[in-house]
């Protein structure tokens, strides 16, 4: 019993860090940017311009409100997340919402 009361302390630390995460898909007005967000810290991006419709896995990691997408230990992009859990990737994406 008293190593589970050990243990409260860290599981309380793992939910506050995994709180104000992503989940799900999120995409834009337009639909020209969707991200499916996928448990083992992995994300699909699908891009679709003029009909052309790509899709590619990367992986993902949430900190301190923005997420970060890429390869790891390679280039990331950082989007942020605002206070309706949207994700705000600035002018050239927009705002994603999660889809409902």
């Amino acid at each position: 019993m008293a190593a589970l009361r050990s243990l409260l302390p860290l599981a309380a630390l793992l939910l506050t860090a995994c709180g104000g995460g992503v989940s799900g898909e999120y995409t834009d007005d337009s639909g020209m940017f969707t991200y499916n967000f996928k448990s083992g810290g992995k994300v699909e991006m699908t891009t679709n311009v003029f009909g052309v419709v790509q899709t590619q896995e990367m992986d993902y990691e949430v900190d301190d409100g923005k997420v970060k997408l890429g390869p790891k230990g390679g280039p990331q992009q950082v989007i942020d997340i605002d206070d309706d859990g949207c994700l705000d990737a600035g002018f050239l994406q927009g705002k994603m919402c999660r889809k409902k």
